[in-house]
């Protein structure tokens, strides 16, 4: 695991976190283009309308980040730091908050169908996420609680220079030129949980369900994954609530995915109901 590559030919340094981003993004609208163009969206304002969604997100999950831990992070680090975000460091749920505002702005000012063109992005977004899981592994932040030494070495102990060797260097746990000690790969644990929920949520969307049952199902089920795993990190400290911050807002939410998928699910029936069509469920 390494957070920095040097490029031999170039002898550009590349940043694995911000390289895994990049193809997370890269990857997911590669995906949500086709789908758009199969399920009759535009598929040139489907990819805008991903790439603005994205930059708010990045903008968002930074601030969250940068204020959460002002403190441990940033309060005693040169300004410049708070934009270094090619070194990792962005709280998903922070880009939640200010890429939805923006989706929806883009959505109506083009006039696209809000709920077709969410469910049609929907199970791509696990997409990106498990690629930047995956730079956080590499980088060697957002890790877990310290854990048996069951898995191979290189998966569960992170060099020196990770933020979790520093961390443990800080309590005295582990000198400066040796490993730290092994820690849940929480970045892959959820990693895979986005792979399964992205073939899950594009199951669904291939069942023709109703307009908003897709989007969400993937609020619902991150939101319930992110609480449950939430309780394996180890770089989180706990709110007033006695929960970290994502499981607070995990819980908020599930419950906002749950009740979208009710409520997408009893319109279609009224809809249904006054036309005689067949039900989506």
């Amino acid at each position: 695991m390494c957070s920095k590559i040097v490029l031999p030919v170039l002898g550009i340094p590349l940043f694995a976190y911000g390289f895994m981003i990049l193809l997370g993004f890269l990857a997911a609208s590669f995906l949500c283009a086709r789908e758009a163009a199969r399920r009759g969206l535009p598929k040139d304002r489907v990819i805008d309308f991903a790439v603005f969604v994205v930059l708010a997100g990045i903008v968002g999950a930074r601030v969250l980040h940068v204020v959460w831990f002002w403190e441990e992070s940033f309060a005693r680090a040169p300004w410049w730091s708070v934009f270094a975000v090619w070194e990792g460091g962005l709280i998903f749920y922070g880009g939640l908050i200010t890429a939805l505002p923006v989706g929806m702005w883009y959505l109506r000012r083009h006039r696209l169908p809000v709920l077709r063109t969410l469910d049609t992005c929907a199970p791509f977004v696990p997409v990106g996420m498990a690629f930047g899981r995956l730079g956080c592994w590499f980088n060697g932040c957002c890790f877990g609680r310290r854990c048996q030494d069951f898995l191979p070495e290189f998966l569960t102990r992170f060099p020196p220079g990770s933020p979790a060797h520093a961390a443990q260097e800080t309590l005295g746990l582990c000198a400066a030129d040796e490993r730290a000690l092994p820690l849940h790969p929480v970045q892959l644990y959820d990693g895979a949980h986005s792979l399964a929920l992205f073939l899950l949520l594009w199951w669904m969307l291939r069942s023709k369900p109703a307009d908003g049952v897709v989007t969400g199902l993937l609020l619902a089920l991150y939101g319930a994954w992110r609480f449950a795993i939430e309780g394996l990190r180890g770089d989180h400290r706990l709110s007033a609530t006695g929960l970290t911050l994502s499981q607070n807002v995990s819980v908020a939410v599930f419950a906002v995915g749950v009740a979208g998928v009710v409520f997408a699910v009893r319109a279609a029936r009224a809809r249904a109901g006054k036309d005689g069509s067949p039900q989506a469920v």
